[in-house]
């Protein structure tokens, strides 16, 4: 569990951070891998620290220069990353621009909520320049509940998020709490109990910047289903076209290979009713009256690919992970709505 205490360091086992041509990471054993193709991959100095403490140290003076802090899963998470995308454009290199990678895989907003209230304290101790805090999730959010909530109804088990329990003292946590309660007993309920929970733990994060007058923007990650990414398909049927002398059935075909049409498929769970019930709620454009609207935004980029034709997801067709082509639109898509390519 991750202590609530302002002060207390988060217990991270992966942070990374990029300024110009600057590389900073943690290094242990559960990253030593990806640093290890981070470093061949980069092609200049990458700094390896132990742990988040030293991380911290090694973040250095940033008292005149503006920090963009990315939350998030595996969309987020790693080198080839749309956050190390945009912090090696050239718009952020200009302005110098520090970002701050504190996403990690598998994490969903929940995760997030003391890291980024201890790491909001400690750049306000410390940096004078604009703050801005990017989240991008939606998938993961909706999966990991689903997970949980037949853990529930079939084995008895808790139905919450592990650390989710723990945000309902939080002093943003009433809904969150009152949400937790609420379990659903007609099945055609529970998506939009998911996504509501979902909803709930990202406005923890909006409040949590607007206390320290930091921007936000809460983004849904593009996703791989056929409506919102055509050209994945596409490229995966070219693939088979291309491939295929024995006459396999195409699903057939996927299967052999580990290929999966869609993260429904990836994942061994309908994910659309949750994934459609976010959207909803992420569009409906309630905010709370005590935020200012001028600092935080609530974006969604789930069908961001609708209209390229190739794939913008990984080579291995795992249907849940970017390629560099979808990494390089959302980086561009983010930047954008942050103005930072504005001069």
């Amino acid at each position: 569990m991750i202590e609530s205490n302002d002060d207390a360091v988060p217990r991270l086992e992966q942070a990374e951070a990029y300024c110009s041509d600057h590389y900073v990471l943690i290094c242990n054993s559960k990253t030593e891998v990806v640093v290890d193709i981070t470093k061949r991959a980069f092609g200049k100095k990458v700094e390896e620290v132990p742990d988040f403490q030293s991380f911290l140290h090694a973040l250095g003076t940033i008292s005149h220069r503006g920090v963009l802090v990315a939350l998030g899963d595996s969309t987020t998470a790693n080198y080839a990353n749309w956050a190390a995308k945009l912090a090696f454009g050239g718009a952020a290199r200009q302005r110098n621009l520090l970002v701050v990678n504190l996403a990690d895989w598998s994490k969903t907003a929940v995760d997030h909520v003391y890291t980024l209230q201890f790491f909001l304290k400690w750049l306000r101790e410390r940096s004078d320049g604009k703050v801005q805090v990017v989240f991008v999730g939606g998938l993961t959010d909706i999966h990991e509940r689903y997970f949980f909530y037949h853990r529930l109804i079939n084995h008895g088990h808790s139905g919450l998020l592990p650390g989710e329990e723990d945000l309902e003292t939080h002093r943003y946590g009433a809904t969150l709490a009152r949400l937790n309660g609420e379990i659903p007993v007609e099945e055609e309920e529970v998506s939009l109990w998911l996504a509501r929970r979902a909803l709930a733990a990202v406005r923890m994060l909006e409040r949590l910047c607007v206390d320290a007058n930091a921007d936000f923007a809460a983004v849904l990650h593009p996703l791989a289903y056929e409506d919102y990414a055509p050209g994945y398909l596409r490229t995966l049927r070219r693939l088979y076209d291309a491939a295929t002398t024995d006459q396999s059935e195409f699903e057939d075909w996927c299967r052999q290979r580990g290929y999966f049409p869609d993260p429904s498929a990836a994942l061994s769970q309908d994910l659309r009713p949750g994934i459609e019930a976010l959207r909803t709620l992420w569009s409906s454009g309630v905010r709370d009256s005590s935020v200012a609207p001028a600092q935080s935004g609530f974006v969604d980029y789930v069908a961001l690919f609708q209209n390229t034709d190739t794939s913008c997801f990984n080579e291995h067709f795992d249907a849940l992970h970017l390629g560099e082509l979808g990494a390089g639109l959302l980086a561009e898509a983010i930047s954008g709505l942050l103005h930072i390519t504005e001069a």
